[in-house]
């Protein structure tokens, strides 16, 4: 009995922290808002980075923790100003390219918003009256996919949801993915299962229990389904089957922030991994076992200096957004062995208009 109190005293101390860093958000997007052009007084840091993406033309696009939005051209010289707008009201969960020369923005006020590279808006998809956490689009449907609080899980059509399901992970699902076929919606959170759900209805095809934890992160790739989760592990379910065994890395020292598939990096792909810690870890798996499992492995990890709150790559190159506002930069040995760090990339000129200092915890 004391252990499950304990337990259950343990659960709702974490769940506070969560909500505190969650308010810590809004009044950094609230100041920011008040002052776009200056400094935010109490804060010391540029915005924490939250999301990136890769867009077409050799251009990155990068999301932060007050919901502004910048898309800088990889090739322009040093001091130039990027575009970017302010595209939501709180920080950007997710960012991915539309067809043609598009951009779409996730964000923790419950929007999903389209525009041109220019900020030009080009529609918007709520999820009412709730935080996302996480979001992916389904290729080719024009509908997104959204993990939110109060264990929300939902299915995005314009102008509202298509469907809505509370409380299917506890107080929080964090994280939704789709299988690289498109056909398989899988979706994680605070109760630390993972579901399968059908893409149209939403409706659960299987649950089952894959760690103590929260489960905080989830990316497939063509080996199966990663998840990751807020006491450090890396579990790994082959072909994403509920009846497969599946295996975990080794608790890391921190929670698991990020999982993004990174097929770019190698033939049938690798995983890269974000950690609160700041480490940035290169994850692939084993040679097969006596029974044939293949258990994940790090091929390669590199200190970033600042939790990882967002990871992408893209011909040959990795980039991070750390807490601390900072785009840096890494490539991966031929052998997939070693990371070498190439430099921060800069995205806002220094003192340019715009910058924002904020805490860099968040």
């Amino acid at each position: 009995m004391v252990y499950l109190a304990l337990a259950g005293l343990t659960g709702v101390l974490v769940h506070v922290s969560h909500r505190l860093a969650q308010r810590r958000e809004a009044e950094v997007a609230a100041a920011a808002r008040e002052n776009p052009k200056g400094r935010v007084p109490g804060f010391r840091r540029l915005t924490g980075i939250t999301a990136l993406a890769r867009l077409p033309g050799d251009r990155l696009a990068v999301g932060d923790a007050t919901g502004r939005v910048f898309v800088r051209d990889l090739h322009a010289p040093p001091g130039t100003m990027p575009a970017w707008w302010a595209a939501h009201d709180a920080a950007v969960r997710r960012l991915w390219p539309l067809d043609g020369d598009g951009l779409a923005t996730a964000s923790a006020d419950g929007s999903v918003g389209r525009w041109g590279l220019d900020g030009t808006p080009r529609g918007r998809m709520r999820l009412p009256d709730a935080h996302l956490n996480d979001a992916v689009p389904h290729a080719g449907e024009g509908t997104v996919y959204a993990a939110a609080d109060r264990g929300t899980v939902a299915r995005l059509c314009d102008p509202e949801p298509c469907w809505k399901h509370l409380g299917v992970h506890g107080a929080a699902a964090y994280a939704v993915t789709f299988s690289p076929d498109g056909t398989r919606l899988a979706t994680a959170g605070m109760d630390g299962h993972v579901a399968l759900r059908d893409p149209l209805t939403g409706e659960r095809t299987a649950q089952w229990r894959v760690s103590p934890k929260w489960v905080t992160a989830l990316a497939w790739t063509p080996d199966g389904l990663f998840a990751g989760d807020n006491g450090g592990r890396i579990i790994f379910i082959p072909g994403g089957d509920p009846e497969a065994a599946p295996a975990t890395l080794p608790p890391g020292a921190a929670p698991v922030v990020i999982l993004r598939a990174a097929p770019e990096l190698a033939p049938g792909g690798l995983l890269l991994a974000g950690s609160e810690d700041g480490r940035l870890s290169v994850v692939g798996l084993g040679e097969p076992d006596a029974a044939g499992l293949r258990a994940p492995v790090i091929r390669a990890q590199a200190e970033t200096g600042a939790a990882v709150r967002a990871v992408v790559a893209d011909a040959g190159m990795i980039y991070t957004g750390g807490a601390d506002g900072v785009v840096r930069r890494f490539t991966l040995s031929p052998d997939g062995r070693s990371l070498a760090a190439q430099g921060p990339l800069e995205i806002l000129p220094e003192g340019a208009a715009g910058a924002v200092d904020v805490d860099a915890g968040l």
